[in-house]
């Protein structure tokens, strides 16, 4: 099956002086952890989903328990966290808002990694700034940033998608409101067409408390393509905002995605 869905004054971040206790004792932690099953909470092991993401996060675990960061800076290491789960879960965060339960074990290892090694927690006002200059966002255009985000999330499934308006909301191009807004616009949008195609009602039927989830058990998510001029228009008629604050955004938004759709 296959649905068609329908730099604002980014701060480059001060480097803090480098802790080689803390890494080093990061990675004497790490690598006595690293025989340690990691489990998602809930899970079955029969589920090959949460095999493999189980096995992934181990073996993450082992490379970074074996990497030396006492010479890197905070960014660096960020960006080389970043890297590798990107590596082993392509388009993280548009995988999670689809999929809470399997990749909420997933953010949380992530999350701690970082913050064992640089001393920055994902709540922490920080992290953006962290985020934009491991990628050398401060040096850039609006459009060059959106370039290099489209450019790391290639396709047009929605957890391309998704995972490109996560990058824009950790840059500073969106807020975190305007992320939930959109994020949330693309995951009903296609929880509505399928109610269409099998009569349901996406209100009544009580769809709408937990759309992704009705989604994944209907539909192979990687069968969907989403082009960007579709999710836009779309969302010109969503009804998740009063008409004042949608005609703000959705100018924003125009502007942010000038030349790409």
């Amino acid at each position: 099956m296959n649905i068609r869905i329908g730099n604002f004054g980014a701060t480059p971040a001060v480097t803090r002086p480098i802790n080689h206790n803390s890494k080093a004792s990061f990675r004497a932690s790490m690598a006595n952890s690293v025989k340690d099953s990691v489990t998602i909470t809930g899970s079955t092991p029969s589920d090959p989903k949460v095999a493999e993401v189980e096995e992934k996060l181990a073996k993450i675990k082992a490379e970074l328990a074996n990497t030396d960061f006492s010479q890197m800076k905070d960014s660096d290491i960020f960006n080389y966290i970043d890297n590798i789960y990107e590596r082993e879960f392509p388009n993280l965060y548009g995988q999670f808002a689809l999929n809470q339960d399997l990749y909420i074990p997933v953010s949380a290892q992530r999350g701690e990694q970082i913050r064992e090694l640089t001393g920055i927690k994902i709540e922490d006002y920080k992290y953006e700034k962290l985020f934009i200059e491991s990628r050398n966002y401060g040096t850039m255009s609006k459009s060059e940033i959106m370039n290099d985000i489209i450019n790391r999330h290639p396709g047009e499934t929605p957890a391309a998608r998704i995972a490109v308006l996560d990058d824009m909301c950790k840059a500073g191009l969106i807020s975190m409101d305007e992320y939930f807004y959109l994020s949330g616009d693309i995951i009903n949008n296609i929880a509505k067409d399928i109610c269409k195609t099998k009569g349901l009602d996406f209100i009544k039927d009580g769809i709408w408390q937990n759309p992704a989830k009705f989604i994944r058990e209907n539909i192979n998510l990687d069968s969907i393509e989403l082009s960007w001029s579709d999710i836009l228009d779309n969302f010109k008629n969503t009804d998740r905002l009063a008409e004042d604050e949608l005609y703000k955004l959705t100018e924003k938004l125009d502007e942010i995605f000038m030349g790409i759709v």
